[in-house]
């Protein structure tokens, strides 16, 4: 597993981690709860745009019924998936979950996934590119909008 996936993938959980909850409302609750797509469209940015070398990645996201109806997104590239948000569903899942094991995300059947560019794709919040710029430039705690 390359380290550059692992080291990518905690500094943008660590960086949405810092950033207040009412700086950029989900609607869902405070990170992770509902942020997964969010995070994932970031990492998936952070990984291509900033790893090159390492391989494309894509930003997944899923379905199940059971418990009861849920989404869930992640990112998927060199052979692995990349879950910085995983611990919404149980608190003892790993905050940054790098794995080839398909077992908890099977779970979820997929909807779709694309390559993600935060930069570019259409954004109904309006701050993504904003917070990507941010996250990038090291900017850990983000002036208010």
């Amino acid at each position: 597993m390359d380290e550059r996936v692992i080291a990518a993938a905690t500094r943008v959980r660590a960086f949405l981690v810092a950033i207040p909850a009412s700086e950029y409302e989900t609607g869902d609750g405070d990170f992770p709860v509902g942020w997964c797509g969010h995070a994932s469209e970031l990492l998936c940015t952070y990984l291509n745009d900033r790893e090159p070398g390492v391989g494309a990645f894509e930003h997944v996201w899923g379905e199940r019924h059971r418990p009861k109806y849920q989404t869930h997104a992640w990112v998927e590239g060199s052979g692995v998936i990349s879950d910085i948000t995983a611990d919404q569903f149980d608190p003892d899942l790993p905050g940054v979950w790098i794995t080839a094991d398909r077992g908890w995300h099977g779970q979820f059947s997929e909807a779709g996934r694309y390559q993600s560019d935060v930069r570019t794709n259409p954004d109904p919040f309006g701050w993504l590119p904003r917070l990507y710029s941010q996250l990038v430039a090291g900017d850990v705690n983000p002036p208010a909008s």
